[in-house]
């Protein structure tokens, strides 16, 4: 193996160390819940279609800004008084009252960890179009064209591939300009 490709496979190997210590989902067994900001409750702090990677920590103090499930839905606001036992008391950087809803530390999803500003709206647009109708079925479709029309490989390759029988009276090699090996 040659340094180039033994140090792109050690990069390689420490990105996706990297992505899977600190981006992969939870829902996949990682550490990070990603949020999309919507509404203007977090300006100008976050904006609506923000991305926002947040990820679990042990304790969470007045001041931070949390993501929180509710009935709802998550929210993301910050904390402004409380305790992680009786509830904290969250509110929107931009609204003038605190939140109705008193998240207790079982609640919170996490604290923000990385912003992406207006990348949300993207990725919701691109999951809106991986699972409504006629994608998918488009995608499956063109899938099994593929898969069904496709040449038979072994065909394609026994036909560039040279063999080694010798040449006799009743056989003659024809060898074309593309290298296609055809025997008469």
């Amino acid at each position: 193996m040659t340094p180039r490709r033994l140090t792109s496979l050690a990069l390689t190997a420490v990105v996706a160390v990297l992505v899977w210590v600190f981006l992969w989902p939870t829902f996949l067994g990682g550490a990070a819940t990603y949020t999309v900001v919507a509404g203007p409750s977090m300006e100008p702090t976050y904006e609506s279609g923000d991305l926002v990677i947040v990820r679990e920590q042990r304790t969470y103090s007045e001041g931070d800004i949390i993501a929180y499930d509710t009935e709802n839905g998550p929210v993301i606001h910050r904390i402004v008084d409380g305790d992680g036992t009786n509830g904290y008391i969250t509110q929107g950087d931009n609204n003038d009252a605190v939140d109705s809803w008193q998240p207790t530390h079982e609640d919170v999803i996490g604290k923000p960890w990385l912003h992406v500003p207006e990348i949300g709206n993207y990725l919701i647009f691109a999951r809106w179009m991986l699972i409504t109708p006629p994608f998918p079925y488009a995608l499956a479709g063109a899938v099994f064209l593929y898969l069904v029309l496709r040449p038979d490989r072994t065909t394609e390759r026994a036909l560039h591939t040279p063999t080694t029988e010798p040449a006799g009276e009743d056989t003659a090699l024809i060898v074309d300009s593309e290298s296609d090996v055809t025997r008469t």
